[in-house]
């Protein structure tokens, strides 16, 4: 059991996730979206087997804001209840039915979760939690209508860039088969390097220049110019992070098997290219939450 203190208002958090994903800076950045307008947040890092400093470390050097300890904790173990009744409770996966799963309840004044996959409507535990959903990308009756943003005015830029390829396959929902992988890198001509961003051994006997990292990689976007998209298994990704990092810091993107209509992938493309992508101080999330508090 985990009770958040009581002078927070929203908890920002996520379901048990082993290894570091994009949901880690969505909850750092809607924190300070939310601290900077005079909310009071905190954060809650649902990620067993990951300590608590490399949860810090890896914020430490992806932002230039400071990472405010005191307003975070990181659970290690599955715990079964977390309380914050005085608080939102904002799923930053919006995966409600891993949490159901592992019998975890969240007790809050109201659960929102970003849609994420599966947006069935919650039932059990989670009869009553609301989806925020870009409308866009799910042609669904229900949810709250929102898009979600990527603070970029907190991003550390890169001082550098190398000639490399970026390939990111985390077992979450972007592991690729080593053969293809290898095909791709041989296909690939004229770059030093072939970066293959990974929480295990799993890519280990690529052959050419290649060179495994595990997640979080210091100062990544120095370290690459052209990111390597493969597709999701599921062929949807519902708001892809990385093209978007990589238009801000000027890194090409080249696409890969993405053969299929991926409505995420294609509402994220033209949000780059508007800049809608980019979180603004008055975002309409803050009115939105506001009105269960």
């Amino acid at each position: 059991m985990f009770i958040v203190p009581e002078k927070y208002n929203i908890v920002l958090t996520f379901s048990p996730i082993e290894e570091i994903t994009g949901h880690w800076f969505e909850v750092f950045e809607y924190y300070w979206l939310f601290k900077d307008v005079g909310f009071r947040p905190y954060m809650l890092f649902h990620s067993p087997n990951i300590s608590f400093d490399e949860v810090c470390k890896a914020l430490e050097e992806k932002y230039t804001i400071p990472v405010p300890k005191n307003d975070m904790m990181v659970l290690t173990e599955r715990e079964k209840f977390i309380g914050c009744p005085n608080a939102v409770a904002l799923v930053c996966d919006g995966n409600f039915f891993t949490l159901e799963k592992h019998n975890i309840k969240i007790l809050a004044k109201k659960i929102l979760g970003f849609g994420c996959g599966d947006v069935s409507i919650p039932r059990g535990l989670y009869d009553g939690a609301e989806y925020l959903l870009d409308k866009r990308v799910y042609n669904i009756p229900y949810g709250i209508d929102y898009a979600k943003k990527i603070y970029a005015d907190i991003l550390r830029e890169p001082t550098t860039k190398k000639n490399n390829t970026l390939f990111y396959l985390t077992k979450n929902c972007r592991r690729l088969s080593l053969e293809r992988v290898q095909e791709i890198i041989d296909d690939l001509q004229g770059y030093d390097e072939h970066i293959i961003v990974s929480p295990d051994d799993y890519y280990q006997s690529l052959r050419g220049n290649v060179r495994i990292v595990r997640p979080p990689m210091k100062n990544m976007f120095n370290e690459f110019d052209t990111y390597i998209y493969t597709p999701v298994p599921r062929h949807f990704d519902c708001s892809p992070r990385l093209i978007a990092e990589c238009a801000l810091f000027d890194r090409q993107v080249e696409y890969y098997d993405i053969d299929y209509f991926d409505a995420g992938l294609e509402t994220r493309k033209k949000d780059i290219e508007s800049g809608v992508v980019w979180m603004k101080k008055d975002d309409e999330l803050i009115e939105i939450v506001e009105k269960y508090l």
